[in-house]
């Protein structure tokens, strides 16, 4: 009878476990839902931080490259057309025609890149849970 009285006595004896309540394992869902959810929206953010940076990158290189491309071609094309006899005012607009038409691949090639949406999947994922917890 005494090794009964010090059991009872005793509160690091085991006990019987309590299963967790309805709420408990409700929030715990939640939680791991919401963990998933950071989880995409990190992958996606890394994978289009990558591609902004590409097209930045692209922007820049290209910028770079027209400048230098621009001042060699205009000397060029100045000597060349000033050769053929061409008036020098002539030789300005083939130059700026020339330079316009370079911009604008540029621009369109970075639209390419920056164009598309940020976290696609992310946002449509968070849309649904509004939806479902607004009733919607």
């Amino acid at each position: 009878m005494a090794a009964a009285e010090v059991a009872e006595a005793q509160p690091d004896a085991p006990a019987e476990k309590e299963k967790p309540s309805l709420a408990m394992r409700a929030a715990g869902a939640a939680a791991r839902y919401a963990e998933g959810y950071v989880q995409l929206a990190q992958r996606e953010a890394k994978r289009d931080v990558q591609r902004v940076a590409i097209g930045v990158g692209m922007l820049v290189i290209a910028a770079v490259l027209c400048v230098l491309a621009a001042v060699f071609a205009q000397a060029f094309l100045v000597a060349l057309l000033l050769e053929f006899g061409i008036k020098p005012v002539y030789t300005l607009g083939v130059m700026l025609a020339g330079d316009v038409l370079v911009a604008l691949l540029l621009v369109l090639t970075a639209r390419f890149f920056l164009t598309r949406p940020l976290l696609p999947q992310s946002r449509k994922l968070l849309r649904e849970t509004l939806d479902v917890l607004t009733g919607v």
